[in-house]
């Protein structure tokens, strides 16, 4: 894409780089060598024990904190859900109201750990009102923040 003196696309132009090639064209061999040997030596050296237990996670052989990419309690938001979720089993009805069926998973406790204990399945009314969401959104909106 090349532009005019005013900034505008103009159609048909070629953009030609320093070099004084067009976008586009094919390397030389001479060309090719020099950047081969300017990245000679730039490639990250990872150790034979690091490699081997990097293939053997990658195969699926390795799970849980055995795993070297294993972050425990240090983990994300969503990757907590996501871990909680795959091992806490889905009731079919609220664990609070036991009338609907649950959409939400909750954190009951308020601390973000692995523990199975701290989370609930909840529908989303006792969810809402577990975390009493409106009641906290009028209390910062009375105090003016």
């Amino acid at each position: 894409m090349d532009r005019d003196n005013k900034g505008r696309f103009v159609k048909g132009h070629i953009r030609v780089g320093e070099s004084g090639r067009k976008k586009g064209d094919l390397l030389s061999e001479e060309h090719k060598k020099k950047i081969g040997l300017a990245h000679k030596g730039k490639t990250r050296n990872f150790t034979n024990e690091w490699k081997k237990n990097m293939s053997i996670a990658h195969m699926g052989l390795v799970v849980g904190d055995k795993h070297p990419n294993w972050k425990g309690d240090d983990v994300g938001n969503q990757a907590l859900h996501t871990w909680v979720k795959s091992r806490l089993h889905k009731p079919k009805l609220c664990q609070i109201c036991n009338k609907n069926p649950p959409y939400d998973l909750a954190n009951i406790t308020g601390i973000y750990s692995r523990r199975l204990s701290n989370w609930d399945y909840l529908c989303r009314k006792c969810h809402f009102n577990y975390d009493k969401v409106g009641t906290r959104g009028w209390i910062t909106k009375r105090m003016g923040k």
